[in-house]
């Protein structure tokens, strides 16, 4: 757990809290990247196994997708004392059916459920959204909602002037064969994003970075900016950007 908490540079109380867990999830956000280059260049190598999670995360300082990393910090604050469990999600911020693809972490404190995503290489939460209020929650720039409707929950995003639903929360704890299913599916179908486009993002604090296929993109000091590189260029700021060498 110390070589864990160092990779993702999280110094201080441990007591589990709702002001612990926020900087935990920030400092995960703002040093572990999401990303899926084992989807296109290694696509028989995925175990949720937390050995080989802390291998490669850790140990070789990689990212991951979000049944990895969501996983892997399950169990981190699993061992720090939180009562935690990982459930199914459906992303549905595009139109039209979705699959459940996505794996993110509850945790129940005073009471409350959490949201907690360190996986999310998208629009999602980069943040805590606490599930048991329909307030409008500000999180770190973005405005979310959460609503019930029985075990299933719908948080949504405030997104150019409309509100609309991003993520379906399946609030039943899943195991790792559920996830394993979700791991394969996303980085194993041939039709599935991950399996035909790059897709890189780390958060920082003035913004993000990101990389989708050859296009480096993000916001910084509140400036957005798009570069495209080759792929001779890709390595290099693989490393200086994301901390990642391949």
């Amino acid at each position: 757990m110390e070589q864990y908490l160092n990779r993702i540079g999280y110094t201080g109380d441990r007591t589990p809290c709702v002001e612990n867990l926020s900087r935990l999830v920030r400092c995960h956000l703002e040093t572990v990247p999401f990303e899926n280059l084992d989807c296109l260049h290694n696509p028989t190598v995925f175990s949720l196994k937390i050995e080989d999670l802390l291998d490669k995360v850790v140990t070789r300082r990689r990212g991951g997708v979000c049944c990895e990393l969501n996983t892997l910090f399950n169990h981190l604050l699993t061992c720090l004392g939180y009562e935690a469990y990982s459930i199914m999600v459906r992303i549905t911020m595009q139109p039209g059916p979705r699959p459940i693809s996505h794996q993110c972490v509850i945790v129940v404190l005073d009471g409350k459920k959490y949201y907690c995503d360190v996986g999310f290489g998208g629009p999602g939460p980069k943040g805590l959204v606490c599930l048991d209020t329909e307030e409008v929650q500000h999180v770190f720039g973005e405005d979310y909602a959460a609503r019930w409707d029985g075990v299933v929950c719908i948080i949504s995003k405030l997104m150019d002037g409309q509100w609309k639903p991003l993520l379906q929360l399946i609030d039943v704890p899943g195991n790792e064969m559920d996830f394993t299913v979700i791991l394969t599916y996303c980085c194993g179908h041939p039709g599935a994003h991950f399996v035909n486009q790059r897709s890189i993002n780390l958060c920082h604090p003035g913004g993000f970075s990101a990389i989708m296929n050859n296009t480096y993109y993000g916001l910084r000091n509140g400036e957005k900016f798009s570069i495209e590189v080759s792929d001779e260029e890709l390595p290099e700021l693989l490393r200086k950007e994301f901390g990642l060498v391949k």
